[in-house]
């Protein structure tokens, strides 16, 4: 697939029931295509705390030369670290889909935004058009700042790229990021659209 030799396997172990099955056929597709696979569910000694493991995984991690993300990834906290770090050392992103997919960062993008603009318009019913157009109605307003928050959430961390998708402005993509914040606080019915959003792309996952 390239020159990378060494990639170090990232995503949900904690709670996981699937989680063995899950590494183990990505170790057995990346290590078909050429990679010595480093895989964290081998590493670690059986029976060691959370803060244990993640020391022997992110030494692991640094003599790396990429990293696969697996699915359910944003969703653990120990993957978000090695994510985290790995992007602050250089290692190359690669993302591995629940049909055995693998991706680039810039590819991964795509698919994350695509997902996040279709969930809001199953459970909201409001479609990109709309959430493109120049409407201030509230329900339209809110989605939109739904739209931020997610995207930062699931690892788009871009006011441009969200501004670009939603065509307003960079400085318009923060406001709605602070003010979706506020309101996942203080207002009850912002908060459980959001939720609903947010679980309807957790199922598709």
């Amino acid at each position: 697939m390239n020159n990378t030799k060494r990639i170090y396997l990232s995503g949900p172990i904690t709670n996981n029931p699937n989680a063995h099955q899950l590494f183990a056929d990505a170790e057995a597709i990346m290590s078909n295509i050429g990679y010595e696979v480093v895989n964290p569910l081998h590493i670690a000694p059986p029976n060691v705390d959370w803060h244990t493991a993640m020391r022997y995984d992110i030494k692991a991690l640094v003599e790396c030369d990429a990293i696969l993300l697996l699915p359910g990834w944003i969703h653990s906290k120990g993957a978000r670290i090695e994510y985290y770090i790995a992007s602050k050392i250089g290692l190359k992103t690669l993302h591995f889909t629940r049909n055995c997919k693998i991706y680039d960062t810039y590819s991964q993008r795509n698919i994350i935004v695509d997902e996040i603009i279709d969930a809001i318009n199953s459970v909201l019913g409001i479609s990109i058009d709309i959430l493109q157009s120049e409407t201030r109605k509230n329900s339209i307003v809110d989605a939109r700042r739904i739209f931020c928050l997610l995207m930062r959430h699931m690892g788009i961390d871009s006011p441009t790229i969200a501004g670009r998708i939603l065509n307003i402005s960079h400085c318009t993509v923060i406001y709605h990021y602070r003010r979706g914040n506020e309101l996942l606080i203080y207002d009850r019915k912002f908060a459980e659209k959001y939720e609903k959003v947010k679980h309807y792309l957790k199922k598709a996952e």
